[in-house]
């Protein structure tokens, strides 16, 4: 490996000289890790201030987690570097590590928990790829796969300590990749599963005799695709293969074990009067038969990102949706059959794209992807909120002083004021309650509602940025515990 092409970067000395990495946030409802729920919702922009995203999560300890993905360094945006950062239960960031090469542009894809705390990471380095950290953000071993192209997209331990990763060769076609790895990163063997067109592998699951692989199929150019899975030992010989089509077009992009069988998230194209794509479940036997198929949503634009069972044994999935052209994050919980139990959008003045959810210890939800939620002016950043089991959340935005029971119910006077274009305002509710804001202009039209949640009692501050609204006279009104209270404020530009 060429030293002067790669390079490791410890952005948390670097950012301390450079201040750039802004992380913007809401701070959370209690201090309780394992027990009430912990929501909040940040944004973080990597030390280049170009464009950043998550593509994986997986638990570290003591309520911990590591977020893997990307990040530019550069404004030419011609090569990535892989993002890493170490988060607590709060989402504040205990450590970010940066692996760059100029060559070949790397992006992390997968990353998965270590058995001595530490995390493994693969994804594109040019052929395939892992590196091992350990809990501090030291780098272990750093191993690379001969080969052709190769983009890896899962990864899990095994229960000999090693690790099995999956994803897909690039050469006329693609073919399905996977590879087998030691305890110390060293291959013990990979293979290639060639298709007439293209295959690829994009999730894996232990069985109790090897591993199922899910990806999508075409056999030949025209095929739209097929969802499938592979079974095969631990050599890698392939025992079985089912095919799956829901519609038109159906991929396979997450697996997982669900009692007795498997359940396998993805997405459809759904033609009839209209030309859209929808998220689906597919459960399946042991054996790969097909058990149900749900299709999910209603006549708009879904994509699925990731699914996982919850201990309540529910399904939760996660995407995005388009609507009005903007992409919203969009969480779904289903029941064992897959009917939709209760939904959720993410809302965003851009963009929300969320890639993978993990399940805390005390049931709530983190999610992580990337967004621009405005505050990179130009480019979106790495994104993650932590939600509870009713998928609630406190937003971008709003903060809470003390959870200490406050006397009264209270409105302070926003600062400053006036103000350009942001200012501060400052509430208290003395029991739990469902709490909104209303933002009204001089005609007592309703302009906005930046609060409509379930906040416990406390003393809360809140930013309203009014960078889209004109100078003017505003009104803002605070509604909980069956009260409200009104004040002026004046924007002035």
């Amino acid at each position: 490996m060429n030293s002067k092409n790669f390079n490791i970067f410890k952005p948390e000395r670097y950012l301390k000289k450079t201040m750039l990495l802004f992380v913007v946030f809401s701070t959370l409802l209690t201090v309780n890790c394992y027990g009430q729920s912990i929501t909040w919702e940040r944004v973080y922009n990597g030390p280049g201030n170009q464009p950043d995203g998550a593509r994986s999560i997986c638990k570290a300890e003591g309520g911990n987690f590591y977020v893997v993905g990307y990040t530019f360094l550069t404004f030419s945006l011609s090569t990535r570097s892989i993002y890493v950062l170490k988060l607590n239960p709060f989402g504040d960031t205990i450590w970010t590590r940066i692996f760059s090469d100029e060559s070949r542009g790397p992006t992390g894809e997968a990353i998965c928990s270590s058995s001595d705390g530490g995390c493994v990471i693969t994804g594109y380095w040019g052929n395939a790829f892992t590196m091992k950290l350990d809990s501090s953000g030291s780098l272990i071993w750093l191993k690379f796969y001969g080969g052709s192209p190769v983009f890896l997209y899962d990864i899990v331990q095994t229960s000999d300590g090693g690790y099995f990763a999956c994803g897909r060769y690039d050469n006329v076609n693609f073919s399905g990749h996977v590879l087998k790895i030691d305890s110390n990163g060293e291959l013990e063997w990979q293979k290639t599963y060639p298709a007439q067109f293209s295959k690829y592998f994009t999730s894996l699951e232990i069985a109790g005799d090897g591993y199922l692989l899910t990806g999508t199929i075409s056999n030949f150019k025209q095929e739209k695709g097929r969802a499938f899975v592979t079974k095969i030992n631990f050599n890698g010989d392939t025992l079985w293969n089912r095919y799956y089509t829901i519609d038109t077009l159906t991929s396979g992009e997450k697996i997982i074990r669900s009692g007795n069988g498997y359940v396998i998230g993805g997405n459809v194209r759904w033609i009839s009067n209209l030309d859209y794509t929808r998220m689906y479940l597919l459960r399946i036997s042991e054996n790969g038969d097909s058990v149900f198929a749900k299709i999910l949503g209603g006549p708009t634009q879904e994509y699925f990102a990731d699914i996982i069972k919850t201990n309540d044994n529910k399904y939760i999935l996660t995407g995005s949706l388009d609507s009005a052209n903007k992409l919203f994050g969009k969480i779904r919980i289903t029941d064992s059959s897959g009917n939709t139990l209760h939904e959720k959008k993410l809302l965003t003045p851009d963009y929300i794209a969320p890639y993978a959810i993990l399940e805390m210890q005390n049931g709530d939800y983190v999610i992580t992807g990337e967004a621009d939620m405005g505050v990179n002016p130009i480019f979106n950043d790495l994104y993650a909120i932590r939600i509870d089991s009713a998928l609630e959340y406190t937003p971008i935005g709003i903060s809470i002083i003390s959870n200490f029971i406050p006397e009264k119910f209270e409105l302070s006077q926003n600062f400053p004021n006036p103000f350009n274009p942001a200012t501060s305002i400052k509430f208290s509710i003395v029991k739990p309650d469902q709490t909104k804001m209303v933002i009204t202009d001089i005609m007592g039209r309703v302009i906005e509602t930046p609060i409509d949640k379930y906040l416990i009692a406390g003393t809360y501050n809140f930013k309203w940025d009014a960078a889209n609204f004109a100078s003017g006279v505003y009104f803002y009104s605070l509604y909980s515990n069956n009260c409200n209270i009104t004040k002026k404020m004046l924007l002035i530009k």
